[in-house]
């Protein structure tokens, strides 16, 4: 009886740390899922920050032109009236 009451505790005791090592293995596939997820994020947030500063460098090249233009009209009406 003595004999199954030890067999009983090791096998109680192997349970709890197989329950023990089940939750730090949910634990961390929780962690790596949730910096898996501010890496994909954090990505996102750098590409979409980055289309929206070439378009400001493409509109900003575009005023420079137009504004190139304009002045150079400027400057022919000037040359014209001399």
């Amino acid at each position: 009886m003595e004999n199954d009451n030890v067999k009983l505790k090791i096998k109680k005791e192997i349970a709890e740390q197989g329950g023990f090592a089940l939750i730090l293995i949910i634990i961390t596939i929780l962690i790596i899922a949730v910096i898996a997820f501010g890496t994909i994020s954090w990505k996102g947030q750098v590409q979409q920050s980055q289309e929206i500063k070439n378009k400001a460098v493409d509109d900003l090249k575009a005023i420079n032109e137009n504004l190139n233009k304009y002045n150079q009209q400027i400057q022919n009406n000037l040359e014209d009236k001399k």
